[in-house]
């Protein structure tokens, strides 16, 4: 059903665009929270929704043949179901229903990166929105619209329209401060699946609360990182101020979330916000901001070790014991990569200002403070492993590159190429910058020779420990780097010679031997390009 369908369906982008901004959030007239305890639902509603339910939770990556079938009995129902829907008096919690099927038919297309599916995601999502139309703050709604709002936004990523993307964003983040009353304590979203009798995770309504504050969290991070990818010199301070909002918002809700002993968040999760969180400080050179954040999830990951993982029972099945296991090794590889990129911002923002001499005083410091408060004995092992000033000496610069290669080695015991390719990129990058910038730093040139050597040796140390046939992208991302690495060694190696200047012997050799290294490595950078 699906292209021809929507052919008939499908509205012009202007119409579509004063749909979204009728979703009239500050309007009064909104339907205010309700206590619900039973919804009327139509029975064939109900049971097309729990089929499209288990059709969503069954699909893993792709769509099988089996899959497809169920999805175009689905659509065809629910065809049928709308026509009806919109030719009789239509009952409000019938209503949900649809929107709540029209969402999950959204999040399966879009878990398909196609265009062509994508679009169908994107129309899928405007009907689900369109039905909710003017009652998104009701209990029973707020879920469908907050989701439906953000599967928009990723939809808006992945075909590259970032216009339509912010447009998005910022309805979903209107709409969620609008709901909670910028509290951290409000009303609690209804399950709509629950209470109709389809079994779901939300009978606790601490479920739904963690559903909305963990969405509405991912959609900040979009956000921050959009705004980012397209800041430059033009960007404006209204731009920043909202990054700012943005960044704030984010922290209020991981605050929130420690407050609840992380029973229905998961822990990689909340590390992987506050690691992000960090970066988006060291970014404006807020570094107590950035330390504070990763000493906290430096914290939440101890209480993961200490309370789940020596606490795995052996007599516990074989798949949980895996699973916690599994966390725990990525948990501690992701906050490890984290504080080496902290101790590589400080390096090199430290370098920026020594080489421009400008005045050392900490301009960070003085930015209203987004801190975790009173936690500052539980914190110490962790702040006292690096500062959170700019560096003015070589030996300070000396021990926080020590403590950053360090947490580098710390990360590639935990990660195993083969699964964890994301974050074997990321320590590889952050081993070429912790070099990199250390190298300002040093005076003499055969220090920094030396240095350029060890940075080689290490990336091509890395890139044995892969397999040949194995991670093509992380293979061909550090290829890259020990490329590049060798020729900033040619580069400084040379960088007193003239073209008709003799060599000594010693020299040459070298010379001749990274040369030949350089080309073998161009060589197989190209080969792996060819594979993918």
């Amino acid at each position: 059903m699906s292209i021809r369908f929507f052919a008939k369906m499908s509205v012009d982008s202007t119409r579509e665009s004063k749909l979204v901004d009728a979703v009239s959030i500050t309007d009064a007239e909104l339907t205010k929270t309700t206590e619900i305890t039973a919804m009327r639902v139509n029975e064939e509603y109900r049971a097309l929704l729990k089929l499209t339910i288990d059709l969503h939770a069954n699909i893993e990556d792709k769509l099988s043949v089996e899959h497809i079938e169920t999805l175009r009995e689905i659509e065809i129902q629910l065809k049928k179901f709308h026509c009806t829907f919109n030719s009789q008096d239509a009952h409000f919690d019938d209503g949900i229903v649809l929107a709540q099927i029209y969402l999950k038919l959204s999040e399966i297309y879009g878990k398909d990166n196609k265009k062509e599916r994508l679009y169908i995601a994107r129309e899928y999502a405007m009907q689900c929105v369109k039905l909710v139309e003017g009652k998104e703050l009701d209990r029973k709604v707020i879920i469908t619209a907050v989701l439906a709002f953000f599967s928009l936004q990723n939809i808006s990523i992945q075909l590259q329209n970032l216009e339509e993307m912010e447009q998005f964003a910022r309805k979903l983040h209107k709409l969620y401060w609008t709901y909670t009353g910028e509290k951290e304590d409000y009303p609690a979203p209804i399950d709509v699946p629950a209470v109709i009798g389809i079994e779901t995770k939300g009978n606790d309504e601490t479920y739904t609360i963690h559903v909305m504050d963990q969405t509405y969290l991912y959609a900040l991070q979009s956000m921050l990182y959009y705004y980012y990818c397209c800041s430059d010199e033009s960007s404006s301070t209204e731009d920043e101020d909202y990054n700012i909002v943005l960044i704030t918002c984010e922290h209020k809700i991981l605050k929130k979330m420690l407050k609840t002993s992380l029973l229905p968040v998961d822990y990689y999760g909340w590390v992987s916000f506050a690691s992000n969180l960090s970066i988006e400080f060291s970014k404006r050179r807020r570094f107590s901001e950035a330390r504070n954040h990763l000493a906290v999830a430096s914290l939440v990951v101890k209480k993961f070790h200490d309370e789940k993982y020596i606490k795995i029972d052996e007599k516990e099945n074989q798949e949980r014991r895996a699973t916690i296991c599994n966390e725990f090794t990525d948990i501690s590889a992701l906050l490890a990569v984290s504080w080496a990129k902290y101790g590589n911002t400080l390096l090199r923002s430290s370098a920026e200002r020594l080489l421009h001499e400008e005045d050392v005083t900490n301009f960070a410091t003085q930015s209203p403070k987004l801190l975790f408060a009173n936690l500052e004995t539980e914190l110490q092992d962790f702040t006292d492993l690096i500062g959170d000033t700019y560096i003015v000496d070589y030996k300070d610069a000396k021990t926080v590159f020590r403590r950053v290669i360090k947490w580098l080695e710390e990360a590639r015991k935990h990660i195993v190429s083969g699964k964890h390719t994301k974050i074997y990129i990321e320590l590889s990058r952050n081993i070429f910058k912790a070099y990199k910038y250390f190298a300002y730093y040093e005076r003499e040139k055969d220090d920094r020779i030396k240095l350029y050597k060890q940075r080689k040796d290490t990336l091509h140390d890395i890139l044995k420990s892969l397999n040949v046939d194995d991670n093509i992208d992380a293979r061909k991302n550090i290829l890259r780097l020990l490329l590049l690495a060798s020729y900033s060694l040619l580069d400084i190696m040379t960088e007193d010679l003239e073209p008709y200047d003799t060599l000594n012997a010693k020299l040459s050799v070298e010379i001749d031997k990274l040369v030949k290294q350089i080309v073998h490595i161009s060589e197989t950078y190209m080969y792996t390009i060819g594979k993918q």
